[in-house]
C-alpha cells in the first residue's frame, strides 16, 4: 500500500537530513519510524508528550541542574551542547569517510 502525506517544510527538511545522515531513502526511514511508533502504541509505551515522559524529563532536568556549577548560564550550557554535538558529528563524518 502507498500512503501520501503532506508535511510542513521544516519537517520535510528534518526528515531529508535524517535520512541522508543514516544513509536511508526517505521512504525507508518514514516506514521504519511509522512501524516503530505503531509498535510502541500497541505496547502502551509512553509517547513523547505523555505525563510519564514529562515527569521523566523533569526528573532528568532537575538532576542535571543539581549537578551544574553555580553561575552557569543557559547560554553556556547551550554552547557546550552545541560543541559536543559538532564534535560527535565530525567524528561520524571521519568514520564514514574512512569506511567508504
Amino acid at each position: 500500500m502507498t500512503i501520501t502525506i503532506d508535511v510542513p517544510d521544516d519537517l520535510q527538511a528534518r526528515i531529508e537530513a535524517m535520512a541522508k545522515h543514516r544513509g536511508e531513502a526517505i521512504a525507508e526511514l518514514s516506514q521504519r519510524v511509522l512501524v516503530e511508533y505503531i509498535k510502541a502504541e500497541e505496547r502502551g509505551d509512553a509517547r513523547p508528550w505523555s505525563q510519564e515522559a514529562r515527569q521523566s524529563w523533569d526528573t532528568a532536568v532537575a538532576d542535571i541542574q543539581r549537578n551544574l556549577p553555580a553561575g552557569v548560564t543557559p547560554e553556556q550550557i547551550e554552547a557546550e551542547i552545541t560543541a559536543a554535538r559538532e564534535e560527535v558529528r565530525a567524528e561520524c563524518r571521519r568514520e564514514s569517510s574512512h569506511g567508504a
